[in-house]
This record gives C-alpha cells, sequence and structure tokens, in this order.
C-alpha cells in the first residue's frame, strides 16, 4: 500500500484553510463513530476543517457546524444509502458496510453523487480507499493523504473521480 502523511503533501495543495477547530476529542468521536479512524486523517483534521475541494468535493470532519461537511451527521446517512442501494439487489452495492468486517465507511462525497471512503479491513492505518459512484465501485491501494494528494496532482486516475477534478488548479475552502 502506497502511504502519504497528511503534513507530507496536502499543505502544497490546500495552504491555510481558516477554521481549524480548537481541539479535537478523537476518544468522543472514535466511540461514538463506533471506530478508530487512520492517523493520516486525524493529522488532516487536525490541520484543517471540513473542506470543499474545487467546489465539487467535500472531505468531512468530525467536529464541523455544517451538516453538510460533519462526519458523524453524514455518516450514518450515506451508509444507509448504501443499504438502500443493496436492498435493490447485491449487485448494486456489493461491498461489505460498515460496522460489517471489511466494510466502507466514508469520508467524503463529491456533488455527483460520489461518495469516497475507507475499506476498514486490519489496522486503521492500513485502511485503502476507494469510491462509489453511481452503483460503480473502485478501489485503491493507497491511504487517504496518498489518494488525495494523487487525484490532486494527477498520479491517480479513477473512472469514479470526475475527470479534470484538478486541471486548473486546486481550491479549498472551508464548508459552512
Amino acid at each position: 500500500m502506497v502511504t502519504v502523511t497528511a503534513a507530507d503533501d496536502l499543505w502544497e495543495y490546500f495552504g491555510d484553510v481558516p477554521g481549524v477547530p480548537a481541539s479535537i476529542d478523537w476518544d468522543l468521536i472514535e466511540a461514538e463513530l463506533g471506530s478508530p479512524l487512520p492517523s493520516d486523517y486525524r493529522e488532516f483534521c487536525e490541520r484543517y476543517p471540513s473542506v470543499r475541494v474545487n467546489e465539487k468535493f467535500v472531505i468531512m470532519h468530525p467536529v464541523c457546524l455544517s451538516r453538510e461537511g460533519d462526519l458523524l451527521f453524514r455518516v450514518p446517512r450515506i451508509l444507509d444509502t448504501f443499504r438502500d442501494m443493496r436492498s435493490v439487489g447485491r449487485d448494486s452495492f456489493p461491498l461489505p458496510i460498515f460496522p460489517e468486517r471489511g466494510g466502507v465507511l466514508p469520508w467524503g462525497f463529491d456533488e455527483d453523487q460520489g461518495f469516497y471512503f475507507w475499506k476498514t479491513v486490519g489496522d486503521p492505518d492500513g485502511w485503502t480507499v476507494g469510491v462509489n459512484y453511481r452503483h460503480r465501485s473502485c478501489r485503491h491501494d493507497l491511504n487517504f493523504s496518498a489518494f488525495i494528494t494523487g487525484i490532486l496532482g494527477g498520479g491517480v486516475e479513477c473512472e469514479n473521480v470526475p475527470r479534470g477534478f484538478a486541471d486548473f488548479g486546486v481550491s479549498a475552502e472551508k464548508v459552512e
């Protein structure tokens, strides 16, 4: 698996985004979510608020005043969407859904109804990411930070990520 730490490369793309929460009670958040989270995502959240990238893609945050970017508010709803998709037929959403063993746990979404997730197999720092877009999923052998830097830098291609996502540069704004 390819790994990147949040501090390594994401700063190059995001710079300063105002509005980082003063403190994050990870024990409380992870207890409410029902799982520990990867350290690169935690590091990202310590440095950035929930952000909208290029006005299309939202990285959720566990401490966010807006329900749109609030990880703890949105995750149960996204998981319900996955379960609804599966209820139509196993082929509509063939992946296990968190908290099932190895289930997908969302961390982001885009305006085109794409959902970005971790595949929760093993230690959280070993979780890889994937994207579900209109009943199709692709998975990458990358951690959260490597995937983000890869799609922003053009080094990662996925049929489920909108083409030209970062062709004209990268902008990041706080989700409010």
